[in-house]
């Protein structure tokens, strides 16, 4: 079963920049298509799994994988001593 979520951020005009801004949100990374879970998932994928089972997997592209990864990298690498 595929669950799609669908969420349409909150822009608004900043009228400092003159530029529209977007507003955050807890469960994924500004600019990301995908939630954190997912870029979880894929990044775990990954590393046990071949490419070709991956983006097959997980109906999505090695280019956009990498992306992925590099932001669950970045996460984890911010999250400190913890990690």
């Amino acid at each position: 079963m595929m669950v799609h979520l669908r969420f349409r951020i909150a822009r608004v005009n900043c009228p400092n920049c003159k530029a529209v801004k977007t507003g955050k949100v807890s469960w994924a990374a500004a600019g990301a298509n995908f939630t954190h879970a997912f870029e979880e998932r894929v990044a775990y994928l990954a590393q046990q799994s071949s490419k070709t089972a991956v983006t097959k997997l997980m109906r999505t592209t090695w280019r956009t994988v990498g992306r992925i990864i590099r932001r669950v990298v970045g996460r984890h690498l911010d999250a400190g001593p913890d990690r």
